[in-house]
């Protein structure tokens, strides 16, 4: 049963977005609708908190580019005193709160909510999506790096994010992309090593 009303969400929603106007590229509201998604996708398969979940994916990164490595508990803070403000009930902002501090901290998380939100923010950053992220990066802060030792972050990035999933499902999801990104990395390094045997076999 839900505690917040139609309302309530629509007022979250509004105010997620409000926040990712100013946002860089890697918060904008595509990677805040993605969070969710994917949040809401994993709680169905964890048997989680569906509304937590999907509350906590809007509002996790409403203090990303202003305080960056503290924007989880940042934003834990600047959430409570949102969700006060609308009303929602204690108990659930006390859970709310506690997903988004924990979001961006590789720690131990006691709730299956804080663990959904984890994976959902992560399975961003490894396949496909990673390598996007890491080009985007690059491109719009400037940095010359050539497409080998780009290839070679890519593996790098893939490797740690890969290792630090919290529930089954989003093991699961993330070793799927992980075993595409693990042959697209193999291609790309056989052309390195102009490896033609293996590129044509």
């Amino acid at each position: 049963m839900n505690v917040l009303s139609y309302k309530q969400l629509k007022q979250i929603i509004a105010y997620s977005k409000n926040n990712c106007k100013t946002n860089g590229f890697d918060h904008k509201f595509d990677h805040i609708n993605l969070t969710v998604k994917i949040a809401q996708f994993l709680a169905i398969k964890e048997k989680a908190d569906m509304e937590l979940c999907t509350v906590s994916a809007y509002l996790h990164d409403i203090a990303a580019d202003k305080f960056r490595k503290k924007h989880g508990v940042v934003g834990a803070k600047l959430a409570r005193i949102y969700l006060q403000k609308i009303k929602a009930p204690k108990t659930f902002i006390k859970k709310v709160c506690y997903c988004i501090a924990q979001h961006n901290k590789g720690s131990f998380k006691k709730t299956t909510e804080a663990k959904i939100l984890w994976d959902a923010d992560k399975l961003q950053l490894v396949g496909p999506l990673g390598f996007t992220r890491i080009i985007r990066f690059c491109v719009l802060t400037g940095k010359k790096i050539d497409m080998f030792p780009l290839v070679e972050r890519s593996e790098k990035y893939e490797v740690f994010f890969y290792n630090r999933f919290y529930t089954k499902s989003g093991k699961k999801l993330a070793t799927n992309v992980h075993k595409f990104m693990g042959k697209f990395h193999s291609i790309c390094n056989n052309f390195k090593t102009a490896d033609m045997g293996k590129l044509y076999a």
